[in-house]
């Protein structure tokens, strides 16, 4: 059982701040919106049938979640649901918004869906899996997956950066597990205790960073 200070479930897909400042945690048991000036959980059950992968939140306060079957987008504060399918989207892992756009990013792929129009806009290709997709203050798009390390796409190329290219690109591991950016620099954590890394946008460069425990 739960009580108002607790979350639907101690294990959480992935974790999303929306425009009000409250955080969604997605679950197999469903979303856990967590207000932090209250200091209060309120569960939302789309579907006990459907695994929420992940969310994100759009410019208008809509909130879209990748599921197992499809995507839902839901409306906040009317409480409306309404579910959708993005063709050749499967197993989407995660997603962000640019703008009027959707991206979303599973195995070895990601689409970019315009949320007016409903329709797929294009369609790449990359090697891994999608563990996060981020943008940056330029709206370029930075992926980082499971075991074939980062890329960067500024919508008309897509760059590589893995641990064991020539010459090096700088990052020291190639599975890579969240990120944060800011104005001047990208974050990335490394899996397995690896440490992070700091990608400066000025220099191109990174800085690596190891964990050591007293």
């Amino acid at each position: 059982s739960y009580h108002g200070n607790d979350a639907l479930t101690a294990n959480s897909n992935s974790m999303d701040r929306e425009m009000s400042g409250n955080y969604w945690f997605c679950s197999k048991e469903g979303v856990s919106i967590f207000n932090p000036q209250k200091q209060l959980y309120k569960y939302t059950i789309l579907d006990k049938k459907q695994n929420i992968v992940c969310g994100v939140s759009t410019p208008e306060g809509r909130i879209i979640f990748a599921t197992i079957a499809g995507l839902i987008e839901y409306e906040p504060t009317s409480g409306k649901i309404k579910n959708f399918i993005i063709p050749g989207a499967d197993n989407i892992k995660t997603l962000t918004v640019l703008k009027d756009t959707l991206v979303a990013a599973g195995n070895n792929y990601f689409i970019f869906y315009d949320l007016i129009k409903h329709t797929v806009i294009n369609r790449l290709s990359f090697n891994g899996t999608s563990q996060f997709q981020i943008k940056d203050h330029a709206n370029n798009l930075w992926i980082g997956t499971w075991g074939k390390g980062l890329y960067k796409y500024d919508r008309k190329t897509l760059l590589h950066f893995a641990a064991d290219s020539f010459p090096s690109s700088g990052i020291l591991k190639n599975s890579l597990v969240c990120a944060t950016s800011g104005l001047n620099n990208l974050w990335i954590g490394y899996n397995g205790g690896g440490g992070f890394a700091k990608y400066n946008y000025n220099t191109n460069n990174f800085t690596n960073y190891k964990i050591t425990l007293p």
